[in-house]
Order: structure tokens, then sequence, then C-alpha cells
């Protein structure tokens, strides 16, 4: 992300560690909010929606490598 700084290009990432539905925090309107809390914000690169070691999981299953550790988005 340091090689974009100064060109006006902003990374971000949503993971979605929870279901998209209604009262989950991952629900529509709360995906929506971080994706526009990112790009109008612009003061971190990502927000984890839901649980951290769920999503944690799902990269270690699509992978085949171990969990990741530390923070997924800061």
């Amino acid at each position: 992300m340091k090689a974009l700084e100064g060109l006006g290009v902003q990374v971000g990432h949503v993971p979605i560690g929870a279901i998209v539905a209604p009262g989950s925090p991952a629900a529509p309107e709360a995906v929506v909010d971080a994706h526009w809390r990112l790009h109008a914000d612009r003061d971190r690169h990502g927000i984890v929606l839901g649980d951290v070691e769920t999503v944690r999981a799902a990269i270690a299953r699509l992978t085949g490598a171990p969990a990741p550790a530390g923070p997924l988005a800061g």
C-alpha cells in the first residue's frame, strides 16, 4: 500500500466473518457502511465484520496454509 501513497489510490479490505443477514454483525447495512467508511474516511485499510477467528479459519481452509496470526485489517 505504501507504493500507492500520494497517487490518490485507496486500498481497502472488508473481511466478513458472519452471515450477511439482518441483525448480524455483517447485516447488509453494516457491509455498505464499512465500505463507505473506508472510502470516505481513508483513515484505515480494513474493517472486520463479525468474528476474526471465523475469517482466519476460512483463509486457512481456502489456502491449505495455517491460519494467519495477527491483525487482519488495520
